[in-house]
């Protein structure tokens, strides 16, 4: 199983305030039978250099593995990864491809909230076709709350970009509904717990797909699963 969006490294964004912390939740995720971590950190380009970025990125991942490694703490593969805020003019960052997952070309992006501006539409354009990199829309269960939202949001699935929604959407009823519309679009293509500590944002994977399954059923479930994988190449 593949946790698609994580804030588990310490000390670069509001996740993991240590790496006491981040191993802790490392920790928590290989005990629920998680066995890859995406770490997305928040990157905004209108205030981060993006070099110094993956630098702070590669020294708080090397801190994080040398302590797991020390205490002998069994953790799940970590793949790096940035949770990308979409701003104007994002498309233009040459070196782009250096925040998508891993090896791959999947770039997880974050929408501005309360903002439906056309723009938005040409930068995840100009994303993939100019940077033939594949758009993974984070949270969008998040963004939905009227039929407009989810209207707009359905338009911008046909873009071929994929759809990663939280944990949380299975945690309630009114939230559950809105997975069951997605999923009737076979708009949900990955999961994550969008985790940032241990308390009101701890990682809940295993209590997630258990939910997941008694929403969709296991096929389905399976098939999100899967997607994760593949585009790790696990």
């Amino acid at each position: 199983m593949i946790d698609f969006h994580t804030h588990i490294l310490p000390g670069i964004d509001d996740g993991a305030k240590d790496i006491s912390t981040s191993v802790k939740m490392l920790k928590m995720l290989y005990n629920e039978g998680v066995e890859c971590v995406v770490a997305t950190p928040h990157f905004d380009a209108e205030k981060d250099d993006l070099n110094e970025f993956l630098s702070k990125r590669n020294m708080a991942y090397n801190l994080v593995m040398e302590e797991a490694n020390k205490n002998n703490i069994q953790i799940p593969k970590i793949c790096l990864g940035a949770e990308v805020k979409i701003v104007p003019h994002l498309s233009e960052i040459c070196d782009l491809s250096k925040l998508c997952i891993a090896s791959s070309n999947y770039i997880l992006l974050e929408m501005p909230f309360n903002n439906r501006s056309m723009w938005i539409f040409d930068e995840i354009y100009s994303i993939t076709i100019y940077k033939k990199l594949i758009p993974v829309m984070a949270h969008i269960d998040r963004y939905i709350r009227t039929k407009d939202d989810f209207s707009f949001y359905i338009t911008l699935f046909d873009m071929n970009v994929c759809f990663q929604i939280n944990q949380e959407c299975y945690f309630s009823f009114s939230s559950r509904r809105k997975a069951k519309k997605l999923a009737s679009y076979d708009a949900i293509q990955v999961i994550g717990t969008d985790c940032h500590n241990l308390t009101d944002r701890k990682p809940e994977f295993e209590k997630c797909v258990k939910l997941m399954k008694r929403c969709h059923g296991s096929e389905f479930t399976n098939k999100i699963l899967q997607n994760g994988k593949m585009i790790i190449n696990m």
